[in-house]
């Protein structure tokens, strides 16, 4: 079984090439795929002063990694079983090796047997991701609203480009929910041609 191994990246390799850093200690470790999962772990490494809403994300990521890779690695466990079970029980009854066309059967039938555990799986890592979604958000708002200004208020970009940003965005995301729900956002129909003005 292959050892999984870790690579680190540090504050100075995140940051722009051009910006210097004296830091060398690891931010994260990302390890290469698990043998049996398949899973690219990762760790994070402490960090001083962290904002408890940060340290609470962290574990929570940490702990959704690990349910994410106990399935996959018991999943993929039972599937080799089932599938070395499959090889063996077609070479006895035929003296050869099973066909692309009988992997297929055999694939199909243990999705369908499976198919009420993977729901529950995905049911319970889409909320839990969810969930760290507004954790992350948290952390993000928390440390910008502690967070000293790393630039003085009269070294910042011209406001009104910011400002034309901003509306430029909110321009795009009212495109996008138009599109979502299937209008066109230029003439405010419906697909189906109905005007909802």
């Amino acid at each position: 079984m292959r050892s999984v191994r870790f690579a680190t990246t540090t504050a100075a390799s995140a940051a722009a090439p051009a910006a210097s850093s004296t830091r060398t200690t690891p931010l994260l470790m990302v390890s290469s795929p698990h043998p049996q999962s398949g899973i690219r772990l990762v760790r994070f490494n402490p960090v001083s002063k962290e904002m408890p809403q940060t340290q609470l994300y962290k574990r929570q990521r940490v702990a959704i990694q690990q349910m994410h890779h106990s399935f996959w690695a018991a999943n993929n466990s039972h599937f080799e079983a089932q599938m070395a079970a499959f090889e063996q029980k077609v070479y006895e009854r035929t003296g050869n090796q099973a066909t692309h066309a009988e992997f297929a059967r055999f694939y199909k039938s243990y999705l369908t047997e499976n198919q009420q555990r993977h729901w529950e799986y995905n049911t319970k890592w889409w909320r839990a991701n969810a969930e760290l979604a507004v954790l992350a958000m948290k952390s993000v708002t928390a440390s910008a609203t502690n967070a000293q200004p790393a630039v003085p208020v009269s070294l910042l970009p011209n406001t009104d480009s910011m400002v034309g940003s901003v509306v430029g965005l909110g321009r795009g995301l009212k495109t996008l929910v138009y599109v979502l729900i299937g209008m066109d956002p230029q003439s405010k129909r419906s697909a189906q041609g109905v005007s909802v003005r």
